[in-house]
């Protein structure tokens, strides 16, 4: 399911920090449904997040000059209380994409449950910051990637290469198979021609989320792919 930004906006987030979410929403995934019975739809999300855990603020090096850092909100902190390095760069995702629901996606509040972020430092300077989601539960295992922010000084630099390079690679190990990746228009021909990706039919997106998984999608983007 193809959810747009609105539509989430309206019917969730001002209800995610006063209803009851306990077992209704998967902890790696976001799928919802009223009769879970753990915090996972399926045996594959539990698997993925297990893994992932232990990986969750541990800084490690790409080369002499970058490291990189996987984090996750904790959606019963509020913002304040979150961890500093995951401040940083909600700071400058928003800095670049001005919508009241980034500090929720980062932080996992509600719907936006099972959301990482991977950044890339230049020793304490936040340099790339990614935000994805893990969907096991498809037949295909996808990647969900609805922003990616290069900070202001470092564009222009091959920064961004080097960090989807690294995050690719990070993907793979939880057997991604597909990233999926809403682009302006303005954007569409930096990821076509730089980084592979391509556009995909409404058809096709359809078939990859029919088995329920519901996507963060916003007004004016076209949706790009790219197989990994």
């Amino acid at each position: 399911m193809r959810r747009s930004f609105r539509e989430a906006c309206v019917l969730e987030v001002c209800k995610c920090r006063t209803e009851d979410h306990q077992w209704k929403r998967c902890s790696l995934c976001g799928y919802h449904s009223d009769h879970l019975r753990s915090a996972f739809c399926t045996e594959e999300c539990k698997l993925a997040f297990n893994d992932m855990e232990p990986l969750l603020f541990k800084v490690d090096r790409i080369s002499e000059e970058f490291s990189w850092t996987s984090m996750k909100g904790n959606n019963t902190l509020p913002r304040f209380l979150q961890n500093p390095m995951l401040l940083t760069a909600a700071q400058l995702v928003r800095s670049a994409f001005d919508y009241d629901v980034i500090p929720d996606l980062l932080f996992g509040y509600g719907m936006y449950a099972g959301f990482y972020t991977h950044a890339m430092w230049k020793k304490s300077d936040l340099v790339c910051a990614i935000t994805f989601r893990i969907h096991s539960r498809a037949k295909e295992v996808f990647g969900e990637v609805p922003y990616i922010v290069t900070a202001e000084e470092y564009c222009g630099r091959g920064c961004l290469k080097v960090m989807m390079e690294e995050f690719e690679c990070f993907l793979k190990t939880f057997s991604v198979k597909r990233l999926l990746m809403p682009s302006l228009s303005t954007k569409v021909d930096l990821w076509t021609e730089g980084f592979e990706y391509v556009k995909i039919s409404e058809e096709d997106l359809n078939k990859i989320l029919e088995d329920g998984s519901v996507i963060v999608d916003f007004e004016n983007t076209e949706m790009l792919t790219k197989e990994l």
